[in-house]
């Protein structure tokens, strides 16, 4: 199963076979590049888009969809 959701404010949420998180795309601010760990995400930042996978579903349970 793969749900994309609407972009909003320059994020786009997605649920696919499970893994659900969002894409952020910047039109100037850059996150350089790296991992980040937190208690609900973990990032991949990848200068201007960065990619979040949900690590603890319960949080944002019907994230998108």
């Amino acid at each position: 199963m793969v749900k994309i959701s609407a972009n909003m404010n320059g994020r786009r949420r997605f649920n696919v076979f499970g893994f659900k998180g969002f894409v952020a795309l910047r039109k100037a601010k850059s996150r350089g590049f790296g991992v980040e760990r937190q208690k609900t995400f973990s990032q991949l930042h990848l200068g201007r888009v960065s990619v979040a996978l949900d690590c603890r579903p319960r949080h944002t349970y019907n994230f998108a969809g």
